[in-house]
């Protein structure tokens, strides 16, 4: 084996063939450089052609190129041995890599045969040149076209995002719907949830209760029976609740008529819902008010009534009306002008023709006024009448508004009472003392009553859910003594006596849930004065169903329960004196007589009788 390799490369027949060269230095020289340079090209050239295959892996013709880097090799190799012979003759080694070389060049000539006709089908420079500049104007037009679809697309989003609506779209041959992200937004859910992409699992989350309709208003909208598809209907949300949606869509249809998409969109109404249910709840109350209202002004015994200003012309009067002046309403409504004042007796009619002109001229606010009326049988009955302007806010009067008591039953005890005091003066000084007192007593009580009732309003208090004073009128100023800063903030129990502010805060609760309450109470005034007032509670609510504020009114009734406590009083007073009197008469053994003012006998005691043997018929 060694001397096959001595043989191959140190065959000693043969002269090296720097020999041939003569061994001339220049000749040799020439040769070495050339053969080194073009064996150190040829083997770069392969690297080359590896680094390219490898860093373009889109490269066509990979094993071509793997054959010319093989050949270029082979070729630097039969150069690097012209080197090598120049000092030492291995012809048969450098023969030998000349005949690799030779396969290789023919192999690679074959190949390159094999796929010349696929190279020559690439297009020329020129033509990559034309069909570059061709792409390119194709991308620009594209860049154009998809920056023009995108401000589009913008402008739509915009609009939708501005619409606040969710855009779906559907398929019915395949079933398959398309919801945008702002259909799951109105649900809950997060833009990259998967809530179903089938019709029918969108209908899920529709109510029970409007499930049918949808489907139905969908079909005949298929079927081309309705022009648009419009529908009103609640959603499930992710946390269990629904919201009403407005669900919109149009479809398309093929030339045998059926149905290929449906688009539409979603919009969210819930506000709109509520709003319209607030308002039917709303005008449910304010019917039941009506009738409510209507219903207590028809059982009440004084007349209510309303006149505008400044015609005079009467908008309202209740049925009481009948009861109290004997004529039917129709009547009054029919000869407004002259009616109301032929009833108004002669010697009171001047002062109140002066109190309706003063409010007629804006002269006047309000009035309490006691009268008389003769019916159309000559009954003649004493009237209280007590009436109030309403303003616009510009100050202009509107109405007047009035309640009308008949105090003739009033009237009628006041004059029995006063006869009945007229003639037990001669039976008794100090009881008719006593009297005069308890009279004028009871006069300056029905007087600051009526002054109180005349100068200042009832007491309005505007109380939060804590039962906190934020706001009250004048009027609670100006009775209570106490400034507004000493009443705001506070609540409103803290005002009452003791007794009474624990039964309020008992009550308190029972207020917020019921929403009305009324009782007597005791009021504390900053001087330490009592009141008793009329106290009622109402709860006001906003639209949502939440409790606003507390709205509570205190009528002062300190004089009503005084004087009708007195009153009493006196009444027992009367009686007993009345009983100790006819004691005396019937047991006194004096002859009493007594004649009216014809000189008529009314009255003769027992002793009189006895002592006459007269009867008293």
């Amino acid at each position: 084996m060694i001397n096959f390799f001595d043989y191959l490369l140190f065959a000693e027949t043969f002269i090296p063939q720097g020999n041939c060269y003569l061994q001339q230095p220049n000749l040799i020289w020439l040769h070495l450089i050339s053969d080194s340079l073009i064996t150190l090209a040829y083997y770069v050239i392969p690297i080359l052609l590896v680094y390219l295959i490898r860093q373009r892996q889109d490269l066509p013709f990979k094993g071509l190129l793997i054959l010319f880097g093989a050949l270029i090799i082979a070729s630097g190799t039969t150069h690097l041995m012209e080197l090598w012979t120049l000092w030492y003759p291995a012809y048969w080694l450098s023969g030998s890599i000349k005949a690799i070389t030779a396969i290789v060049s023919v192999y690679t000539a074959i190949n390159l045969f094999s796929v010349l006709p696929r190279v020559l089908a690439f297009p020329s420079l020129a033509r990559l040149e034309q069909l570059n500049q061709e792409l390119k104007s194709q991308i620009e037009e594209r860049i154009l076209a998809e920056q023009s679809l995108r401000q589009r697309e913008q402008r739509w989003q915009l609009a939708l995002q501005g619409a606040n609506q969710g855009i779906w779209d559907w398929n019915p041959k395949t079933n398959e719907t398309f919801f945008s992200s702002r259909c799951k937004e109105m649900l809950g859910y997060d833009e990259n949830y998967d809530i179903g992409n089938y019709n029918h699992q969108w209908r899920t989350h529709i109510h029970r209760d409007d499930v049918d309709q949808v489907i139905k208003a969908m079909k005949d909208h298929l079927a081309q029976k309705t022009p648009y598809y419009v529908q009103e209907y609640r959603l499930q949300c992710n946390d269990g609740s629904y919201k009403w949606i407005l669900d919109q869509g149009q479809a398309l249809w093929n030339e045998a008529g059926d149905a290929v998409r449906v688009v539409g969109s979603i919009t969210d109404i819930s506000v709109r819902k509520q709003t319209e249910e607030a308002f039917q709840e709303n005008e449910k109350a304010l019917k039941s008010n009506e009738e409510r209202l209507r219903a207590i002004m028809s059982s009440l015994q004084d007349v209510v009534w309303s006149v505008s200003l400044p015609s005079g012309i009467i908008r309202y009067v209740n049925l009481a009306f009948e009861q109290v002046y004997g004529r039917p309403t129709f009547e009054l409504f029919s000869d407004q002008d002259n009616l109301w004042r032929q009833f108004v007796v002669p010697e009171d009619f001047e002062h109140v023709e002066k109190a309706w002109r003063a409010v007629q001229e804006n002269r006047r606010e309000s009035w309490d006024l006691e009268y008389r009326i003769q019916l159309s049988n000559g009954e003649i009955r004493w009237l209280n009448d007590r009436a109030r302007v309403v303003r616009r806010d510009n100050g202009t009067s509107v109405h007047l508004h009035g309640i009308t008591t008949d105090i003739t039953e009033r009237k009628q005890q006041e004059a029995q009472l006063q006869q009945l005091n007229r003639e037990l003066q001669q039976l008794n000084r100090e009881l008719e003392i006593r009297v005069q007192q308890r009279t004028a007593a009871l006069l300056e009580s029905e007087q600051r009553f009526r002054s109180l009732f005349e100068s200042a309003p009832d007491f309005i208090h505007i109380l939060d859910t804590q039962g906190m004073i934020e706001q009250v009128n004048p009027a609670v100023i100006q009775q209570s003594g106490y400034a507004e800063s000493e009443l705001i903030g506070n609540r409103l129990e803290e005002f009452f006596t003791p007794t009474y502010q624990n039964i309020c805060q008992q009550q308190f609760p029972v207020l917020l849930e019921q929403g009305t309450y009324r009782q007597e109470i005791e009021f504390v005034c900053k001087n330490g004065t009592i009141l008793t007032t009329d106290y009622s509670c109402s709860v006001v609510h906003d639209t949502q169903g939440n409790i606003s504020y507390i709205l509570v009114l205190q009528r002062d009734i300190t004089s009503r329960k005084r004087f009708e406590q007195e009153r009493t009083q006196l009444i027992a007073s009367l009686q007993e004196s009345e009983r100790r009197w006819r004691s005396l008469l019937e047991h006194v053994r004096l002859v009493v007589v007594g004649l009216d003012r014809q000189g008529k006998v009314e009255y003769v005691n027992p002793f009189f009788l006895e002592l006459t043997k007269y009867k008293e018929a």
